[in-house]
């Protein structure tokens, strides 16, 4: 945690992933009778969590932030693109390797062309969909 800056939040940060790294560890055999599903999403979840620290200003706000979090209330931050690229990730990162292998060979087979023209739509894509104030500074700045 110290790595990434003189905050508590950091430290905090590292602390986290620390214990759940000795956790897993001493726990190793069980773990692996867990369904890898279950694995990956409370792994995914923890970590997650666990960044709310990490980009928080002090400890108070992570805390009020994680409160909010889990309090019922309107969703007020659904939007259907992020909400659809987000179960597009966490859909990809389910299917069995297979599949994916085979993906990927079709993806090697296709023409330069295409492939220059599909990551081209891509960039534009996300181009144009990043923010008019700009992207954010990059967190090292910050120290």
């Amino acid at each position: 945690g110290f790595w990434h800056g003189a905050n508590w939040t950091f430290v905090l940060w590292g602390g986290l992933h620390g214990s759940a790294l000795c956790l897993e560890h001493a726990f190793s055999t069980r773990w692996e009778r867990v369904p890898k599903w279950v694995r990956w999403s409370i792994t995914f979840n923890f970590v997650v969590l666990a960044w709310v620290f990490f980009r928080s200003q002090s400890i108070g706000d992570a805390w009020t932030f994680l409160g909010r979090l889990f309090t019922p209330g309107p969703a007020t931050l659904w939007a259907v693109t992020p909400v659809a690229l987000a179960a597009g990730v966490i859909g990809f990162q389910l299917l069995p390797p297979r599949p994916l292998e085979g993906l990927r060979l079709r993806f090697e087979r296709l023409n330069p062309v295409v492939l220059a023209t599909a990551l081209a739509v891509v960039i534009l894509f996300v181009g144009a969909t990043v923010p008019s104030q700009g992207v954010a500074p990059f967190i090292y700045f910050r120290f």
